[in-house]
């Protein structure tokens, strides 16, 4: 479903994937390529909601913003199954885990995973590089240049695979 809200409507990109059991409501900007699955709710009635090219947003992930802290999820960066973000900003190249919670002011950085299930808590800013995991998320270790490159090859995969939903 796609809502209008207090004459905002959202803004998608004729090649973007809106599943349609996706709810997207007011000030969101869903970019080319991006795909935003079965379930997902980009709830944009407070801050702007920017999804970036080739990103995508898993079945029922949840969005949504807080005054002054907009939510931004950087070029082909994956935020997976269940997970939340709130008033946040998310680099290119990342990976958001299945269950992950990021939380308001928090900043996560190009080329860096947040494990399944870990909580960042708010605003703390991650270093890039560096795969967090736990509640309050912590650094685990450095990411392998093969891990970035899985995150891509991720990204293109959703693409694809977004396509074949078209």
């Amino acid at each position: 479903m796609i809502k209008e809200w207090q004459g905002i409507t959202p803004e998608i990109s004729e090649d973007a994937f809106v599943a349609e059991t996706a709810i997207i409501i007011g000030k969101v900007k869903i970019e080319s390529k991006a795909s935003i699955w079965f379930g997902a709710v980009l709830r944009g009635d407070i801050e702007d909601i920017v999804i970036k090219e080739g990103a995508n947003i898993q079945d029922n992930c949840v969005i949504h913003t807080s005054p002054n802290l907009p939510v931004v999820v950087g070029e082909n960066t994956t935020v997976g199954h269940l997970a939340m973000l709130h008033g946040c900003k998310i680099g290119k190249n990342c990976l958001i885990g299945m269950s992950a919670v990021i939380l308001d002011g928090a900043v996560v950085p190009d080329n860096t995973i947040v494990a399944a299930g870990a909580v960042v808590p708010p605003g703390k800013k991650l270093e890039s590089g560096i795969i967090w995991a736990g509640n309050p998320a912590k650094p685990l270790r450095e990411i392998r240049p093969e891990e970035i490159e899985m995150i891509k090859k991720n990204a293109a995969h959703y693409i694809e695979l977004a396509n074949s939903h078209n």
